[in-house]
């Protein structure tokens, strides 16, 4: 008799018994198992919860910091473009040169200026001033002014101004764009670019 053949059959069965034995030891309560996932899930999404918590806290608070300083930039930058006008509008050169920062461009009727010092743009506000009423010009407004770009240093604003005659009637509306920069710590028109 080959003896062979029937120690490899113990052998097998053997080894499946103790395969048998060992999963059941280790299979899990269905229901057991259930209430330990509810329980992960829920310490998970508590954890979840809190870090989501905390940071869209962190992330409301940065969006609310974000929008203040861009609120403040953009007040900023209006108060500049107010001066501009009023000292425009006053034919003030001293203080129309205060809203610039040299050297200050200027692109209008094709033709590019351009001012190297706040003397250069003085002395030629000083003689725009005295020719421009004999062009029926009294004052200019603004009508719209738009902020299309921002960032902490720079600003692009499009803007629409009039100029007007003393009787309030309209010699002109014009587009423009106007490019401030903040510099030495304050706002100040750069460049701007007109179509006149």
């Amino acid at each position: 008799m080959n003896i062979l053949p029937i120690a490899l059959s113990l052998g097998i069965l053997l080894m499946s018994s103790m395969a048998m034995s060992a999963a059941a030891s280790t299979e899990v309560n269905p229901a057991a198992a259930v209430d330990a996932a509810a329980g992960a899930s829920s310490a998970a999404g508590a954890s979840s919860a809190a870090g989501a918590s905390s940071a869209a806290g962190a992330s409301s608070a940065a969006g609310a910091s974000a929008a203040t300083a861009t609120a403040a930039i953009e007040q900023a930058v209006m108060v500049v473009l107010d001066d501009f006008m009023t000292s425009f509008s006053g034919r003030d050169p001293v203080a129309h040169a205060a809203t610039y920062h040299f050297p200050h461009f200027r692109l209008a009727g094709g033709v590019m200026r351009s001012w190297t010092t706040a003397e250069d743009a003085i002395r030629d506000h000083e003689a725009l001033f005295k020719n421009l009423p004999a062009t029926g010009w009294h004052k200019s407004i603004w009508l719209d002014r738009q902020i299309t770009t921002l960032s902490d240093t720079k600003v692009h604003v499009n803007t629409r101004f009039q100029r007007l005659r003393a009787d309030g009637s309209e010699i002109g509306a014009y587009n423009s764009l106007y490019v401030l920069i903040k510099q030495d710590g304050r706002w100040g028109i750069k460049m701007r670019s007109s179509f006149l």
